[in-house]
């Protein structure tokens, strides 16, 4: 099986927020299970900027963003850029009555595959849910 991701549940990984070990649990689940992770090439720059944010502010230091984006990009997660996929996240976002494209971006992902895509975005997975029921939001309940 395939799963999307976006950045609000990667993160998670890295650094110590509400639901961090409900992600690193799911994320060992998957690698168990060998499921294939996917996401559109723009979750690279997202987590760095968070990473990057969070360095600025403060929050954790300048080496331990720049060992988390390593870990990041270590990890094993095929992503994917193609003008299809911009054309359908601005289809989606529309849809969702959405003014960026980026959230929309990874449902492009996750519709192309049929996969779930897993979120720590409540806002994101409230907006979605109901067009988009393959949306699912990290939490200690819905772990599967």
């Amino acid at each position: 099986m395939t799963v999307c991701v976006d950045a609000s549940l990667v993160i998670k990984l890295f650094l110590p927020e509400p639901d961090s070990e409900s992600a690193e649990r799911i994320w060992g689940r998957w690698e168990e299970a060998a499921e294939a992770v996917v996401a559109p090439a723009l979750l690279d720059y997202e987590v760095a900027s968070i990473l990057r944010l969070q360095a600025f502010r403060r929050r954790i230091t300048a080496r331990e963003s720049i060992e988390s984006l390593g870990y990041f990009l270590r990890r094993a997660i095929h992503k994917l850029h193609d003008s299809d996929l911009v054309a359908r996240a601005c289809e989606i976002a529309a849809e969702l009555g959405q003014p960026r494209a980026y959230d929309a971006a990874y449902l492009a992902v996750a519709e192309r595959y049929g996969a779930p895509l897993w979120t720590a975005d409540a806002r994101f997975f409230n907006a979605a849910q109901a067009r988009f029921p393959r949306v699912r939001l990290l939490s200690p309940a819905n772990e599967p």
